[in-house]
């Protein structure tokens, strides 16, 4: 049996990492995906082969500014390459590979920066592919969600950065909102395609491991389990 590839994502203070956690311990196949880092240098053949994809959008951010800052830079690499990068790490494996921070995150990022160039043809043609290709790769993403207010105090107790932390409520709210809207931006273009499936689970009710069990009921193939909720909630 060929791995599974699912991605977890959700705006910051929805348990992501947590759950990706979770599945990872439940079953001795599963793990969390390996990433692509542009300063390991075993990686570098896979940022040389982005070049003539992503060269042509930086450089058109220099055009239309303000240009792609290096984070921006790396995501639009990654999202590029590591299709090719997960495929071969797949092949010898048949548990359930976890994306926890993947494409569709890394493109919702770079929709929420909302820079300039965004907009433009050539991102949004590169947007497009990446949209379709990615659609095909990925056996299912998980949405998780909560409460605003709940991801505010998740976010306002943790230690990371995160530019809603230590803000008011309705500046908080304001940014989530951006983030929000981002997603739902792909996920437009994802239902469109029909695929992959999309399954929402709200953390504020649900434990990671009640989600795991869920999302392993969906996978797994058993016809007479169905998740809590399908469909991004927006």
């Amino acid at each position: 049996m060929e791995c599974q590839k699912i991605e977890i994502v959700g705006v910051a203070g929805t348990g992501k990492s947590t759950l990706a956690r979770a599945l990872a311990d439940r079953v001795p196949g599963n793990r969390i995906a390996d990433s692509l880092h542009t300063r390991d240098s075993s990686h570098w053949a896979y940022v040389a082969h982005s070049v003539p994809r992503v060269l042509p959008l930086v450089a058109r951010s220099a055009r239309v500014r303000p240009l792609f800052d290096w984070e921006e830079t790396k995501f639009i690499v990654y999202v590029t390459e590591w299709r090719r990068f997960l495929r071969r790490a797949c092949r010898d494996d048949a548990g359930l590979i976890v994306l926890d921070q993947g494409p569709i995150f890394a493109l919702a990022r770079l929709l929420w920066g909302r820079k300039p160039v965004t907009t433009t043809r050539e991102f949004e043609r590169w947007l497009e592919e990446q949209v379709v290709a990615w659609s095909a790769d990925l056996d299912g993403i998980v949405w998780l969600v909560a409460p605003e207010e709940v991801l505010l105090g998740r976010i306002n107790d943790r230690e990371q950065d995160h530019e809603a932390k230590g803000r008011s409520v309705r500046e908080g709210f304001e940014v989530l909102q951006t983030h929000q809207n981002a997603y739902g931006a792909l996920f437009e273009r994802l239902e469109a395609l029909g695929r992959p499936p999309i399954l929402t689970f709200d953390t504020s009710v649900m434990s990671p491991v009640r989600i795991a069990e869920e999302i392993e009921g969906v996978l797994g193939g058993d016809p007479t389990h169905r998740p809590v909720k399908a469909g991004p909630s927006r």
